[in-house]
């Protein structure tokens, strides 16, 4: 049996991407993957691409950052409704509150700030989340 080694997955985007074909550059490529951060520093000479370093994080990704906006969504829910949904009992809540905080990822990605709007049992949390206020939420030990 041969052993193989496969690469970070920064640094087989960065071959894929033909950055191998860009001439005597270095670049930071980085994958913020659901469950891991990983980054790769590529360099190329000529027709040699080199990988100067690679390392990563498996303890923050984008679950990670979903956990901790879910988090503050639950505590303004409960703030403003004195009533914390449950997991058990509330699981469609729980469901849509997931796919609105993906949607939440994608607007702030262009936008500086964007409105989520969350129901459970007859109550109501609208709110208009910033993305300086999402940094905050999702930096680590908040």
């Amino acid at each position: 049996m041969q052993a193989i080694t496969l690469p970070h997955e920064p640094t087989a985007a960065a071959l894929g991407n033909d950055l191998h074909k860009q001439n005597n550059s270095t670049a930071l490529v980085y994958d913020l993957g659901g469950g891991t951060f990983d980054v790769s520093i590529v360099q190329t000479k000529g027709n040699v691409c080199d990988i100067i370093a690679t390392d990563g994080d498996p303890q923050i990704g984008g679950r990670d950052f979903n956990d901790r906006i879910s988090d503050k969504l639950i505590e303004e829910f409960e703030s403003v409704n004195k009533f914390r949904p449950s997991k058990q009992e509330h699981a469609i809540f729980f469901q849509e509150m997931s796919q609105k905080i993906e949607q939440l990822k994608i607007s702030l990605s262009v936008q500086t700030q964007s409105q989520i709007v969350l129901f459970c049992e007859g109550k109501q949390l609208q709110m208009t989340v910033t993305r300086e206020q999402f940094n905050l939420w999702v930096k680590k030990g908040n």
